[in-house]
């Protein structure tokens, strides 16, 4: 009789949590085939299955055509759920999510903006949540990157990015002098296109560290200089000589943006998450303290003082 007990138990405890969980109220996320194209199919599966299993609450994600109108991306949202927990939108689908709460009120409705800041729609009514990346701390945090790869060698860094403004200026060098940093950090987009600053040799040899936030494609600095990237891209298309990479793709905003939710927040900003690809066996040493700075705080009222 015992034996039959415990064997019924191991039966019926994966049956109830299967069913806990597929009765919790699913989270929505709208996609398209551009993104698995760039983050990588597989990857993609990978991560949603381990954030429903990290949550205990599904995951549900669709892929609606490049260049659909909003009314179809709310529909296509709205077929996987009657009752979701909550319902997320990449920035270009936001008229798609604006249409979604409109028609739809009850669920939380965000609206994923990444590196673009909140608009308001051109009609007035609800307005969606508004979760953007936190892009202060991303570029703290990739200044202390760059300062850990380059040590005391007191080589220059290189920071690409059009869209810097002295905020992000000023948290980037922040990130650089925590780590000891001494040498000198170069923004060679502040007044110059990022095709003239390749014509003039900066992303070229002589290079600490290149950190490049808005290039689509890295393969010219291949071997040249360490790299940390901001990119979506799948770990098997990027060059060999990354040391870092911040990662604020959906997927990955997804569950810092839940908790964010379950706080009661209003929207908010979140940072990217940070990992190392590990290939490159001349910075095997530098890894360890690369990962550390998911944990970095970045504390914007001290700026100005030395830590």
């Amino acid at each position: 009789m015992r034996k039959r007990a415990f064997i019924l138990v191991l039966i019926l405890i994966p049956a109830l949590l299967t069913a806990a969980f597929l009765g919790r109220r699913p989270v929505i996320l709208v996609g398209d085939d551009a993104f698995n194209m760039i983050y990588g199919e597989r990857r993609a599966l990978i991560s949603r299955w381990a954030l429903s299993l990290r949550l205990f609450r599904w995951i549900k994600t669709i892929n609606v055509s490049s260049g659909v109108g909003p009314d179809l991306v709310a529909q296509a949202a709205a077929s996987l759920s009657r009752r979701p927990e909550a319902v997320f939108f990449p920035y270009r689908y936001r008229e798609g999510a604006r249409r979604y709460l409109k028609n739809r009120p009850g669920p939380a409705v965000v609206i994923l903006g990444g590196r673009n800041p909140p608009d308001r729609g051109v009609n007035e009514g609800p307005e969606p949540l508004w979760i953007v990346t936190d892009t202060g701390t991303d570029l703290y945090r990739a200044g202390a990157a760059a300062g850990i790869i380059t040590g005391n060698s007191g080589m220059p860094t290189a920071l690409y990015y059009e869209k810097l403004e002295e905020a992000g200026k000023t948290a980037f060098i922040q990130g650089l002098r925590d780590q000891g940093y001494t040498g000198t950090p170069f923004f060679p987009l502040s007044g110059d296109s990022l095709a003239t600053a390749r014509e003039g040799g900066l992303a070229g040899g002589g290079l600490g560290c290149a950190v490049l936030v808005d290039e689509d494609d890295p393969a010219p600095y291949e071997a040249k200089n360490p790299l940390v990237l901001f990119s979506w891209l799948d770990p098997l298309l990027l060059p060999r000589n990354t040391a870092a990479v911040f990662d604020d793709s959906p997927l990955t905003q997804l569950e810092p943006a839940l908790a964010l939710l379950r706080k009661g927040a209003s929207g908010g900003g979140v940072p990217s998450q940070i990992w190392a690809p590990r290939r490159d066996r001349a910075l095997k040493n530098k890894y360890i303290e690369i990962n550390r700075l998911k944990s970095l705080k970045y504390e914007r009222e001290n700026t100005d003082n030395n830590k």
